[in-house]
């Protein structure tokens, strides 16, 4: 199938996504930085908002 495509497989040393796969450096990395930051952004807010008295249970994004 490759063949057909002209494609040629490589395996991918392990660390070098970044330099191998410009699709991972240029969208996958800046839009899990932005997921990671809104997902700690959440946690924040529900521990600053959290009643002490009651077991904290983490509430899932909207």
């Amino acid at each position: 199938m490759c063949q057909g495509l002209k494609v040629e497989l490589l395996k991918v040393p392990p660390g070098a996504t970044s330099v191998c796969q410009p699709a991972d450096a240029t969208w996958n990395d800046p839009l899990k930085r932005r997921l990671r930051a809104k997902w700690v952004e959440l946690m924040r807010e529900q521990l600053l908002a959290e009643d002490s008295t009651k077991p904290f249970m983490l509430k899932p994004p909207k």
